[in-house]
């Protein structure tokens, strides 16, 4: 088919707004016009029958009735879509000149060497004799499925229909029909919320080329996230390898590369996830666990490391005994549409792993540059008398671009084959295309008719030096993954450095139907070297899935079993060469900055100069930056990168058929410190800087300061270019008195700005000035001061000498006043005061150097007569001899004889002091309004 228009009508219902929610009342309709031509087919004879084969298409087989094309299509449809039926609306058909003797559908045949010589089963003789059309209907419906939010219609479209008892062929070169449904459909599996870019592109890129209509695909993610079963570890991430703990760290060197490159890349232990998830076996909790990591991290690759006693396969039976497949893993939901890509190390030892692992990384990073890439080995051989697998090669081979070295070996050829085969094995082949009976280890080479092939020793034996295949084989059992020893084993993971990379093959019975080398297994066969070439599927799971997804599998069992035995031994996300490998040539800034800075990529053919679009890159910081993307038509992407620590930053850029590019910038911008401010004084300080490390570039360094925090700092000094351990200062000058200032040594070179820490200083405060002190009675002396501007407090201490350094006295007042009294004294005394102003600001303080002074005497004490600076019972005697008996008079002043205070010395202060001392009584009265004169009365 080489022309088609798809159209689409929303008929009877409203807007269906969101995809994830459809209206269920609405109608739909989708048209499709479907054309053909003569020249897609082929008319041969087999057996003295007519055959014709549809190019690229399937044909009609139900066992003795005419095998006649067909064509399997899918059509993407309108969100919440659900179809019902088809019908044909249209056709333009035209009669075929000539009879025709169609030749009979055979029963499916095993690719075994076991099976070569079956009965053939002669034409059905009530079918040959009808005069109706064969088969009865031109377009069937086959069934529906969805994939990351997109649903998908899969008919059967018939171009020719035969009229047996007139032996005429009906061909019909334009079809129309409507796909007819209704509202409500919801998918069961749409787009993961956290898949990457790249993931996105992939099934984007998946889900148009497998539908005829790609301009309508559109991607949905769900309206309601499904919910984890468990605490997923922190993602997300594209690819996933499951294994044992015996294999994981083994798997590391794979893992950091994918990581490396952009497919963010992490190991889950079987134990982990048989502990983590619920499961009526093992094989369900694995299932889902993949179900949850696509669901909630977007993943796309899982790769199972490991036997069936490590990571056991599912057995199903579709059309033999219990079959072997991964394909339980990738088809999560049984619709054999499929979510994600698998493949499979059947790895039984760690060196195995290694094997395995180092071929994959040798495969894709470092391959032979001689013409190894651009080789291909197709091995085409005859099944039986009638099915010429040489056709098959040769339509693969009409795929294959121009550029390549195609080596065939054919049964038509002469010679050994097998010695053929062993020879172009030996020479090193990129790709190995392989159609002859089969067995668990052993791969025909002429099976048929010479008894011909290779086995598990020839295999070991191969020369091939690092130019390791590509193997895709539809013979029986070589992929016998759960035996210890199949063949497609030796070629991955038995032979460093030899054989293959990987190995795609049944793991059970390949089938054919007689007469048609491109029915079934070979059909899977011819779809994936059409997806390779054709469709743009190059990575190993891709053209994997993308083969089953242009199969015509539908509900039929035979057609079941091809697809579920169909598996890959290899690594689902390694690219295969489709050409000659290019190189990059790739251009960005060597040095980058701590924090957030643009980053340009730009990338060229280091050939051609031309810009190279849709390079994908990676920038990988472990723990601070981890950023993709694709470079524009220009060639061009630009990143903004926040690196938090200096070190290496890797830039891997990657692209179909271009060695990868892998460098690394170094986040360099100098290495500078802040250092503490030494010399404070009132009105200057010096600032200190020290460039620990300027990585080889001429570096500049400043110190800026301000009263303010952060940038833009007011003032900025440069200290001029210095050197990797150098220091650096400034003495600031005319600095306010009593001020917070903020600080920060700065370098800049190629690789940008850096910063040290911001650090603080304060400056010293004047002292205050103005400071006096006032003996207020025996006890208090009052002081009062003068603040200077910026002070906040102000720290006064006491002394009975009248010089000392601060600290030395008796601290009495810290605090924000500007006056204070101090209680508590001893009268009569003299007392020295020394006051220093005190700056606190954001947990730094300064003291002023200078401080102000004062002293003080405390006045005398009434009461104390005979002036020994207490009042006891001397005083009192002595207060009554002077009254009553003309006793010495109180010391001077005399007044301290008047404890009552009336102005007068008499009995009543005998009494009233004695009171006092003696019976508690209220003490002397203050003296410190009294009147120096006090007569005796």
């Amino acid at each position: 088919m080489s022309k088609s228009r798809v159209i689409i009508a929303l008929l009877f219902g409203t807007l269906v707004i969101f995809s994830f929610k459809p209206v269920l009342s609405a109608e739909y309709e989708v048209s499709y016009m479907a054309e053909f031509y003569l020249d897609e087919f082929v008319f041969d004879k087999n057996m003295g029958y007519d055959v014709v084969f549809l190019k690229n298409g399937d044909c009609v087989n139900e066992v003795g009735e005419p095998m006649l094309p067909s064509k399997g299509l899918r059509i993407a449809l309108p969100a919440g879509m659900e179809v019902k039926s088809v019908r044909v609306t249209d056709t333009e058909v035209m009669e075929l000149s000539g009879e025709f003797d169609i030749f009979p559908s055979q029963p499916p045949r095993k690719i075994g060497p076991n099976d070569k010589n079956i009965d053939f089963v002669e034409p059905n003789k009530r079918a040959y004799a009808s005069n109706q059309p064969y088969p009865e209907k031109i377009v069937e419906l086959v069934h529906q499925s969805d994939l990351a939010g997109q649903g998908i219609a899969h008919i059967v479209i018939h171009p020719m229909q035969y009229v047996p008892a007139e032996k005429k062929l009906k061909f019909y070169t334009s079809i129309a029909l409507v796909l007819e449904g209704v509202g409500g459909y919801e998918c069961k599996d749409y787009l993961s919320p956290g898949i990457s870019d790249k993931g996105r592109e992939t099934y984007l890129r998946m889900i148009k080329g497998m539908v005829q209509n790609p301009e309508e695909v559109k991607l949905e993610s769900a309206f309601k996230i499904r919910s984890s079963t468990t605490q997923l570890p922190e993602g997300p991430f594209d690819h996933v390898v499951i294994t044992s703990s015996t294999y994981a760290s083994y798997f590391e060197p794979l893992v950091y590369w994918h990581t490396k490159k952009g497919i963010k890349d992490t190991v889950i232990d079987k134990d982990w996830i048989y502990a983590n998830y619920s499961g009526a076996s093992n094989q369900e909790k694995i299932r889902n666990f993949v179900i949850d990591a696509n669901s909630s991290w977007g993943t796309t690759y899982f790769l199972l490391g490991g036997e069936n006693e490590t990571i056991p396969f599912e057995y199903r039976n579709y059309d033999e005994g219990n079959t072997p497949s991964d394909q339980y893993y990738s088809d999560f939901d049984d619709d054999w549409t499929h979510e994600v890509f698998v493949g499979r190390a059947s790895v039984g030892s760690t060196s195995e792993v290694n094997t395995f692992v180092n071929k994959v990384l040798k495969y894709e990073k470092d391959p032979l540059r001689t013409d190894y890439p651009l080789d291909v080995l197709l091995v085409g051989m005859d099944l039986d008398a009638s099915t010429h697998c040489e056709e098959l090669k040769n339509t693969i081979d009409s795929y294959i671009p121009s550029q390549f070295n195609v080596t065939t070996v054919y049964d038509s050829d002469g010679g050994s084959h097998r010695t053929a085969v062993i020879s172009a094995l030996n020479s090193g082949q990129n790709l190995v295309n392989h159609a002859d009976h089969s067995y668990i280890n052993y791969m025909g080479t002429g099976d048929y008719n010479h008894g011909l092939g290779i086995y598990n020793q020839d295999v070991d034996n191969l020369n091939n030096n690092d130019q390791t295949s590509v193997v895709v084989s539809t013979g029986c059992d070589p992929n016998y993954m759960d035996n210890n020893d199949c063949i497609a084993e030796h070629f991955v993971i038995y032979n460093p450095n030899q054989a293959g990379v990987a190995f795609t093959g049944n793991t059970r019975s390949g089938l054919y139907y007689g007469g048609d080398p491109y029915s079934l297994s070979n059909m899977l066969d011819r779809e994936w070297w059409r997806g390779l070439f054709t469709r743009d599927a190059y990575k190993l799971g891709d053209v994997l899935v993308d083969s089953k997804h242009n199969f015509p599998t539908g509900t039929n069992n035979v057609r079941r079993h091809c697809e579920w035995t169909f598996n890959l031994l290899g690594e689902p996300e390694m690219p295969i060469w489709t050409d000659s490998p290019d190189s990059l040539a790739v251009s960005f800034p060597d040095k980058i900055p701590i924090g957030s800075s643009q980053f340009i990529i730009y990338v060229e053919d280091s050939t051609t100069h031309s810009p190279v679009s849709q390079a994908y890159i990676c920038l990988w910081k472990e723990n601070e930056v981890y950023l993709t993307g694709f470079t524009n038509f220009n060639g061009y992407m630009t990143f903004f990168p926040s690196p938090a620590t200096h070190g290496t930053m890797y830039v891997t850029v990657t692209k179909q058929n271009y060695l990868p590019y892998e460098s690394e910038a170094t986040v360099a911008s100098p290495l500078v410190f802040t250092q503490p401010a030494t010399e404070v004084e009132e009105t200057s300080a010096t600032i200190h800087g020290f460039l620990e490390d300027d990585f080889g570039l001429e570096t500049t360094c400043w110190l800026a300061w301000d009263t303010d925090s952060g940038e833009p700092y007011a003032d900025i000094e440069s200290l001029g270019v210095k050197g990797s351990g150098q220091e650096f200062e400034i003495e600031l000058t005319s600095l306010t008195q009593g001020e917070l200032y903020y600080f920060v040594a700065k370098a800049q070179n190629d690789a940008g700005w850096s910063s040290g820490e911001e650090l603080k200083l304060l400056t010293k405060p004047l002292p205050p000035a103005e400071l006096t002190a006032e003996a207020t009675s025996c006890s208090t002396v009052y002081l009062s001061w003068t603040k200077p501007p910026l002070v906040e407090k102000t720290m006064i201490e006491r002394n009975h000498t009248p010089a000392w350094t601060r600290g030395e006295g008796t601290e009495i007042y810290n605090d924000t006043s500007s006056h204070f009294q101090d209680s508590g004294l001893e009268p009569e005394s003299l007392f020295y005061y020394q006051a220093w102003s005190l700056c606190e600001k954001e947990e730094l303080f300064q003291y002023s150097d200078d401080y102000d002074q004062a002293d003080a005497v405390t006045l005398f004490m009434c009461g104390d007569v005979n002036g020994d600076k207490r009042i006891d019972l001397s005083d009192v005697i002595h207060l009554a001899n002077y009254y009553l008996k003309g006793g010495d008079p109180p010391q001077e002043p005399i007044c301290r004889g008047n404890g009552n205070g009336d102005e007068a010395i008499n009995l009543s202060d005998v009494i009233f002091i004695a009171n006092y001392y003696l019976s508690g009584g209220d003490p002397p009265h203050d003296c410190e309004n009294y009147v120096p004169a006090v007569s005796k009365q």
